[in-house]
């Protein structure tokens, strides 16, 4: 029973998570090129990358949230 109480409690909050990473999304869909917040989700940088695997980006995590529904 503790079990079930916990993994429905870990759904919904991956569920919350997801849907303000959607709305967090949205608000920045429909910014201005020239605001700094949207230059920075949406720019790629220069430079090196990092050996190792890559990292989950911001970008990803919305693909794949996209994806799902």
């Amino acid at each position: 029973m503790r079990s079930l109480i916990i993994s429905t409690a870990h759904q919904v909050f991956l569920g919350d998570k997801k849907s303000r990473r959607m709305r967090w999304a949205g608000y920045v869909a429909h910014m201005e090129e020239r605001r700094d917040i949207y230059r920075v989700l949406v720019g790629k940088p220069d430079g090196k990358t990092p050996l190792g695997r890559p990292r989950n980006r911001w970008e990803d995590n919305i693909k794949i949230d996209l994806q799902e529904v």
